[in-house]
């Protein structure tokens, strides 16, 4: 009876022990969720090395400056090119011969199309215009259109402007004056730095 009692204990014993040998290998839920949640971090969020991260803020400054630089240089050239269009002079006889003969043009062209708008954009206000009747200064480019393409542009004014010789244009203290034989004629000259058309006489 007592082998009997002693063998039982001792397969217990082993039984007992071989079941706790094999849940000491066995892994939790929570064990293996966490490590199968480190092995699928993305590489993205891995720690980067210092020095890719150094030349990378290097690349991006140096790209910023570039962008930087070029925006300035066109810039630039924009407010050259604005500077160039509106040329400044002191008086009339300050302006080069080209730039008369390039406004001459100008008036020139208006006239020959009968286009009021590009007229009253070329002058000054208030600006003269003697009629044979009489004179009137008028005040604006709407009030300069209002008075008519029949009125403004005469045969006679047609003809003179026509024919005259751009290329030879003297200043004075009057300004330039653009006829065929003196009258009738649109005197031009610097108005506020610019050239403008001042009169207009029939």
């Amino acid at each position: 009876m007592k082998k009997k009692i002693l063998m039982l204990w001792i397969v217990g014993t082993l039984s007992f022990g071989l079941l706790a040998c094999g849940n000491s290998d066995a892994r939790t839920p929570a064990q293996n969720t966490e490590q199968e949640t480190w092995e699928t971090i993305p590489e993205s969020t891995q720690k980067q090395d210092p020095e890719e991260t150094r030349q990378s803020e290097e690349e991006s400054q140096t790209t910023e400056s570039t962008v930087a630089e070029k925006e300035g240089s066109e810039s630039a050239s924009e407010e050259k090119m604005k500077q160039d269009l509106v040329a400044e002079y002191e008086d009339n006889f300050s302006v080069d011969n080209e730039a008369v003969v390039a406004y001459a043009r100008k008036i020139k062209e208006a006239v020959a199309n009968r286009d009021m708008e590009a007229l009253a954009d070329l002058a000054s206000y208030p600006l003269y215009v003697g009629f044979t009747d009489g004179g009137v200064s008028v005040t604006s480019a709407e009030e300069l259109i209002a008075l008519g393409e029949e009125k403004i542009f005469t045969v006679q004014m047609e003809e003179s402007i026509k024919n005259a010789d751009e290329n030879s244009l003297s200043p004075s203290m009057a300004g330039f004056a653009l006829s065929t034989n003196g009258r009738p004629n649109m005197i031009f000259g610097v108005v506020d730095g610019r050239l403008a058309i001042q009169g207009i006489n029939y």
